[in-house]
């Protein structure tokens, strides 16, 4: 939890870390334009997912609505939590 959470660092406001690292399951399914990511931030999760975390991803087999939530961007790490 805590990597992926670092993943946000610098993307979304301070305030809105803090709230989904004391409660996760509370913000696991809130649509990530709510928590304050666009488009252009989403892709910017995805590229510190594969450089920090060294896990390379398909991009050919990402179902862009996947994309929408912190439940769907941490299932491409196969993890069902943040």
């Amino acid at each position: 939890m805590t990597n992926f959470v670092a993943l946000l660092h610098g993307l979304l406001p301070k305030d809105i870390l803090a709230q989904i690292s004391s409660s996760p399951q509370d913000y696991l399914d809130r649509p990530l334009t709510h928590l304050g990511l666009d488009s252009l931030s989403t892709f910017e999760v995805l590229t510190r997912i594969e450089q920090d975390l060294g896990h390379e991803l398909d991009y050919e087999t990402i179902d862009p609505d996947s994309l929408t939530t912190l439940r769907g961007l941490s299932s491409l790490l196969g993890r069902n939590e943040v």
